[in-house]
């Protein structure tokens, strides 16, 4: 009894530290986790003349172009507060060149519905939902991931479902740096008060959109877009902290997958921190294939040295459709080989047999 009487608050301090970092624990993992299987599945992914129906019954707006005679569908993943008309510069470029091209706005962005993200995994979700479809309705076209920025993130993250069913990713001035907005204190207190009560608090995230593109007709479309857009529809705490996460998870994520990659930077991107890009550079492995551009800002995809890029792309893209063609009558001719031996063989067993009767 004199020990409790004596030390009873030793015991609450360390039972109240205790609960705290349990806690902590608590909230990391609800914020941080990346789940695949947020959403409750309740049919088959289908196709509209809208957009996508994804598994849960969600419309996901599309702009797609279908070119015939292409043998190649590319699939354009914006980033953080864009949408599927960021690609409209890509997409005229590829139609020239027989590549289809569809882009999607991504929940809570562009035309679709309010969406509060749990986890950045259905993201991932919805573009299996996608690739699913596409394959369903165009078996013979080669899917290709096409990501700029954030978008590039969710390219690398999907390769860890999605490597057996695309053909190749391509990943543009994929988010490098720690430091990408600027830190106010209410952005700070609004992180803290989001990490540790409520993650779907809006974070006042502003830049400077001269500072991303010299492209004053995207800068315009941009402002308008989000002038137009509720502030309810702004970048929640959990998606601001897990796009980080998976953002410093790109290296990794590419490395440990055998599926074609190419990834492309630029020399003037405001998100870039150029010690780890030439640092990644030395580590990629070797089946992938790295582009660095002297000019070009942050939103390269929308940016006025593009065409060079779009070119570089394509000449990558029509590279892996030859390859694969390559390998696919490399294999018939040694199907052919191998039937023409056996065939040849079972004549002689004919033969022998014949002669020994």
């Amino acid at each position: 009894m004199g020990f409790w009487k004596d030390y009873w608050w030793v015991i609450l301090i360390v039972t109240v530290i205790l609960m705290l970092f349990l806690f902590f624990l608590l909230r990391w993992f609800k914020v941080y986790h990346i789940s695949y299987n947020s959403e409750k599945k309740r049919h088959f992914p289908q196709w509209s003349d809208v957009g996508i129906i994804t598994r849960d019954n969600y419309l996901l707006h599309t702009n797609y172009n279908f070119v015939e005679d292409s043998n190649s569908i590319v699939i354009g993943i914006h980033s953080l507060r864009c949408a599927k008309e960021d690609f409209i510069a890509a997409k005229d470029f590829f139609a020239e060149q027989k590549i289809s091209l569809l882009g999607f706005d991504q929940r809570n962005w562009g035309k679709n519905s309010k969406w509060k993200y749990h986890s950045l995994g259905t993201t991932i979700a919805d573009l299996e939902d996608i690739v699913s479809v596409l394959n369903e309705k165009f078996p013979n076209q080669k899917i290709f991931l096409l990501g700029e920025a954030l978008g590039s993130a969710f390219c690398a993250l999907a390769l860890k479902r999605l490597e057996d069913k695309i053909d190749g990713v391509i990943l543009t001035n994929f988010i490098t740096s720690k430091r990408v907005i600027k830190m106010t204190p209410n952005l700070i207190c609004r992180k803290i008060i989001g990490f540790l009560f409520n993650k779907q608090l809006i974070l006042p995230i502003e830049f400077d959109l001269k500072k991303i593109s010299d492209n004053e007709i995207y800068i315009d479309y941009f402002n308008e877009r989000n002038y137009r857009r509720s502030k309810q529809q702004g970048v929640t705490v959990v998606y601001g902290l897990q796009g980080d996460k998976i953002s410093k998870a790109v290296p990794k994520n590419i490395n440990q997958s055998t599926c074609p990659a190419m990834i492309i930077q630029t020399g003037n991107d405001i998100f870039a921190d150029y010690d780890k890009v030439k640092v990644n550079e030395k580590n990629w492995r070797d089946t992938v294939t790295y582009r660095f551009y002297d000019q070009g800002k942050h939103a390269i995809l929308n940016d006025l040295p593009i065409q060079t890029i779009l070119q570089d792309i394509t000449a990558w893209i029509v590279k892996i459709e030859q390859d694969t063609e390559n390998k696919k009558l490399t294999e018939k001719n040694l199907n052919m080989e191998q039937t023409k031996t056996i065939t040849e063989l079972n004549k002689k067993n004919k033969v022998d047999e014949t002669e020994f009767e």
